[in-house]
């Protein structure tokens, strides 16, 4: 018989939010009946905490993040650090280096924020077409001049590389170079990007880790994910649940798939494995 639920991770982008990058009304009252009965409710997604939706500060009772694929399980909204796994300096310096040698946007993840190359920044029309993603990543990455001067001058909270790429057959040959750096933890969110972290770095491994500390095991703990970074989470937690708009690695591995992130697939999920228990 499966555990009592305790503790409901979700992905953000593709998962708890709609293609419009919103949370519908119907999910947050699921969300928010969930939290009354004593569950514990977290975003678990690649981005920075700055880079979070206010919307989800909408649904009271959130009170944790897990950020940046794993680096930093945060107080949310204050982003206090809780939990963390960094990248070490010499390996973002070197994977940054191997990024701005590709026709990509390369950027870094430090203490919550997202950094960029300005003069690569000025150019995100080359490198990006989707008009959403474009408008999230100007929203939330901050310009600086030399990006490899910087994470030098700020070696010890380095959470994450992110490269976003104009040729995809580029990515792929990418992709197959840096899973072979014995230090990396290579994922993806999008079909365009390759995300770096720290070799130990997952969002499973810090969910786990995080909820134990809270007396919370890993059969108490439901997630929702899409894609390739939430495969950890999926696999490692006591309910797995794939999107129904999912890849097909994450729907192979899940326990159960929902509907989609169009049709309140997490509220569905909730509402079948934790409020029916009641």
């Amino acid at each position: 018989m499966r555990q009592k639920i305790k503790l409901i991770a979700l992905d953000l982008d593709g998962t708890l939010l709609t293609n419009q990058k919103t949370i519908t009304e119907h999910t947050k009252e699921v969300l928010k009946k969930a939290m009354k009965q004593g569950v514990i409710v977290m975003p678990a997604t690649g981005r920075g905490i700055a880079a979070i939706p206010k919307e989800v500060g909408t649904i009271e009772g959130i009170s944790y993040a897990l950020t940046v694929n794993g680096a930093a399980v945060v107080e949310y909204p204050s982003g206090t650090v809780l939990y963390s796994d960094y990248l070490d300096c010499k390996t973002a310096i070197d994977a940054l280096e191997y990024g701005f040698t590709l026709d990509a946007l390369p950027d870094v993840y430090m203490g919550g924020h997202a950094y960029s190359q300005r003069e690569r920044l000025h150019n995100i029309d080359h490198y990006i077409e989707s008009i959403t993603q474009k408008e999230m990543l100007l929203k939330s990455r901050i310009p600086v001049d030399d990006l490899k001067a910087f994470i030098q001058s700020h070696p010890d909270k380095i959470e994450k590389i992110n490269i976003v790429f104009h040729d995809l057959s580029q990515r792929e040959v990418a992709y197959e170079y840096l899973k072979k750096n014995k230090n990396l933890t290579v994922t993806s969110s999008m079909d365009n990007n390759l995300e770096l972290n720290s070799k130990t770095a997952t969002k499973g491994n810090a969910l786990v880790a995080f909820a134990k500390t809270l007396g919370i095991s890993r059969e108490e703990i439901m997630v929702c994910g899409d894609s390739n970074n939430d495969f950890e989470m999926i696999k490692m937690a006591g309910l797995g649940v794939a999107m129904g708009n999912a890849i097909d690695e994450i729907k192979e591995i899940a326990d159960f798939v929902t509907k989609t992130n169009e049709e309140d697939g997490v509220a569905y999920a909730v509402e079948q494995f934790v409020l029916k228990e009641e």
